[in-house]
């Protein structure tokens, strides 16, 4: 009976720091697919003066993803709140960031969008850095501690 509880500890820590790791690794992907967007908006705006709302629904047709299914679901750029968009493994300040981006660009004349878009992709750049060295060190460590946890648990139980 000691043998099978232990054997589910162990199984359930490895679960949870491969679960951790994965949280970074999606929050890592769901900026860098924000700065595709971004990228995709200097494009569009500069050149075709697309509106948000249809450049978010051509986003989402030429390039699907978490990010983009999330952005379609708005219906207001000007009014939308950081709890509506449901990216789930991005924080309040992160959907904030996204969303102003998405609300100041309906503000903006053309003559402000490249510097304002260029500004917002090294804020974008930066945070995504800081988070991928949060992956490098929290994830890879659970990732590798959480066994050695189960381990010693099941270890004891024993």
């Amino acid at each position: 009976m000691n043998l099978l509880a232990g054997v589910l500890i162990f199984v359930a820590c490895v679960y949870s720091g491969l679960g951790i790791d994965n949280y970074y690794k999606s929050k890592v992907t769901a900026l860098k697919e924000f700065l595709s967007f971004i990228n995709f908006t200097l494009s569009e705006i500069s050149f075709l003066k697309t509106n948000i709302l249809e450049l978010i629904k051509k986003y989402d047709r030429l390039y699907p993803s978490k990010l983009s299914k999330a952005l379609v679901t708005i219906e207001n750029p000007v009014a939308v709140e950081a709890e509506e968009v449901n990216i789930y493994s991005l924080n309040e300040r992160e959907k904030s960031l996204i969303l102003c981006f998405i609300r100041d660009i309906t503000r903006l004349n053309t003559a402000g969008h490249k510097a304002y878009i260029e500004d917002y992709k090294h804020k974008v750049n930066k945070i995504t850095s800081e988070v991928q060295k949060q992956r490098d060190t929290k994830g890879n460590l659970a990732k590798k501690l959480a066994p050695l946890l189960g381990l010693g648990i099941m270890i004891v139980i024993m």
